[in-house]
């Protein structure tokens, strides 16, 4: 790989693999890269399930303005640590 992405942002929904299944394979081979899930089933208990496949945050689609602050905050966080 020549390159290595500072965030990935997936939706749910994807014509050949979900979401949380993409975020896995992702999360096996760059487990540093922050992960995101936009979708429209945004609850706290999905959260934790979309945790276990790597994901950082699942962002509600229904909140548009939530995605870009997520992301910057977890960057922040990144540069921080």
């Amino acid at each position: 790989m020549q390159g290595k992405p500072d965030v990935i942002v997936l939706d749910l929904a994807m014509p050949e693999l979900n979401g949380l299944e993409a975020a896995r394979q992702i999360s096996s081979s760059l487990p540093d890269v922050p992960i995101f899930l936009n979708t429209l089933y945004a609850s706290s208990q999905f959260q934790r399930e979309a945790e276990r496949f790597g994901v950082r945050r699942v962002i509600s689609k229904a909140n548009e303005y939530q995605l870009v602050p997520a992301i910057e905050e977890a960057l922040r966080a990144d540069v921080t640590q």
